[in-house]
């Protein structure tokens, strides 16, 4: 999507514009109607209107990633995401061509904006914020901003990093108590001790969903496993370990086809997990589907030493 963008306009997109376009279509190829925000973005929002504390496309440039917080940038994404939708539910994606082939053209952004929304720039940056502003977003509390991570130190979810990234301290004591108990092959105790996590953390701790969720696989409890991994992912979608615990499960269970149209959904987001070409490869193997499991296993071998 921003090859695409910047082939279109010469790359003269900025980038408040490029990286909402992107953010917005992300999740296109494997899903339709129309996008929705994370759960996790549409709390950080929420949270930015009950304080009255935005993003400014000045404060944007040059990078989102150059924003001083993690929570700042997640803020900015979530944003951008806001004024796309904001613009093609009144203009449909017509308004978005059309802002880019003016961009294309020669116009600044704003001289673009203001003639495919018949409005000035500033005045089209105050309907988007009061728009915004009239929404019921949902505010969670103790919400995590995850880290983005391109590599996995582990090929397993209860390593210390994720462990590590428990902020719930309370939580993080039964986690750590169950990574034991589930290393010795006690999955009934370990789920008895992720559980009493998960009542502490709530649904903001993908990592110790993950934990669990393994835990009821080994224990083949496979529905309740796939009842809170779906949880999950609605909370964090970009949270890949979530796509690969729910490809073991559906392994696991024989649904091979399910296990590869999951795993592929990571690989969409983090193509550099060395973790899903593995399992896809395998899964290839298992179907007689030599060519993409060769496929695979070649990826897998660039991404490991």
């Amino acid at each position: 999507m921003h090859y695409v963008i910047m082939k279109k306009t010469y790359n003269r997109v900025p980038i408040w514009l490029h990286e909402g376009i992107a953010k917005y279509e992300e999740r296109r190829w494997f899903e339709s109607g129309n996008p929705m925000l994370p759960v996790s973005l549409e709390s950080l929002i929420a949270e930015a209107i009950e304080k009255d504390y935005f993003i400014t496309f000045d404060q944007m440039h040059p990078s989102l990633a150059k924003l001083k917080k993690k929570e700042d940038t997640a803020l900015a994404f979530a944003e951008v995401f806001t004024v796309i939708d904001y613009l093609v539910n009144r203009g449909g994606y017509p308004a978005l061509v059309s802002i880019l082939d003016g961009i294309r053209g020669g116009k600044s952004t704003e001289d673009a904006v203001s003639e495919t929304t018949g409005v000035p720039f500033a005045e089209f940056e105050e309907n988007w914020l009061q728009d915004l502003k009239q929404k019921k977003f949902r505010r969670i509390h103790g919400i995590q901003i995850l880290p983005t991570k391109l590599e996995e130190t582990s090929t397993i979810v209860d390593d210390m990093e994720s462990v590590a990234e428990i902020e719930v301290k309370d939580a993080r004591k039964f986690a750590i108590l169950g990574d034991l108990l589930r290393h010795e092959g006690l999955h009934s105790a370990a789920i008895v001790e992720y559980e009493k996590a998960v009542r502490k953390a709530g649904n903001i701790s993908p990592q110790i969903q993950n934990k669990l969720a393994m835990s009821y696989i080994m224990d083949t409890q496979y529905a309740k496993a796939e009842e809170i991994l779906k949880v999950a992912l609605e909370y964090y979608p970009e949270y890949t370990t979530t796509y690969i615990s729910l490809g073991e499960l559906y392994q696991r269970k024989g649904e091979y086809d399910a296990a590869i149209e999951i795993l592929s959904q990571a690989n969409h987001i983090n193509p550099f997990n060395p973790i899903i070409h593995k399992n896809l490869a395998q899964l290839y193997q298992k179907l007689d589907r030599k060519d993409d499991a060769a496929n695979e296993l070649r990826r897998l071998m660039m991404l490991t030493p």
